[in-house]
């Protein structure tokens, strides 16, 4: 050894885009969320956090880089990486709640018009599992 003093700083915490309590005691991300095609629900993604939003991202992608925390702008940036990286049919759900609730309601439409045949499936086979058809949510999810 040369004498010098190395120090070891995550570049997430340094940049101020996860917390201290998100590292265990020996400096080490800890916690880590579940990955973003995990999340199956626009009801699940709006339950979580800042916080879990920020550890999902980096579950599912170790090295991106977060925005400072914060900031209502930074809250919005992080939402969108993470829309980014969830499965196709649990973002455009959030997409639809989003432009309904915002009053565009013919984005909403398209939307909905533009779903894939594979979520359109996957939405008959929850209602179907929902209402207790479990013989047609199997015939559907062969179908998936």
């Amino acid at each position: 050894l040369d004498g010098a003093l190395r120090i070891s700083i995550d570049p997430a915490l340094a940049a101020g885009s996860l917390a201290p309590e998100d590292l265990d005691e020996e400096g080490i991300i800890d916690r880590l969320g579940k990955k973003a095609v995990e999340v199956r629900s626009v009801d699940e993604f709006e339950g979580m956090d800042d916080g879990d939003k920020r550890r999902c991202i980096l579950a599912s992608n170790p090295l991106a880089r977060l925005p400072r925390r914060g900031s209502e702008e930074s809250q919005s940036k992080v939402e969108d990486m993470l829309l980014n990286l969830m499965d196709e049919a649990v973002r455009r759900q959030v997409m639809i709640k989003r432009a309904s609730e915002r009053g565009d309601f013919q984005l909403a439409a398209r939307l909905v018009a533009d779903k894939s045949d594979r979520q359109q499936i996957k939405e008959l086979m929850q209602e179907a599992a929902d209402a207790g058809d479990y013989k047609t949510a199997a015939e559907l999810k062969e179908r998936l």
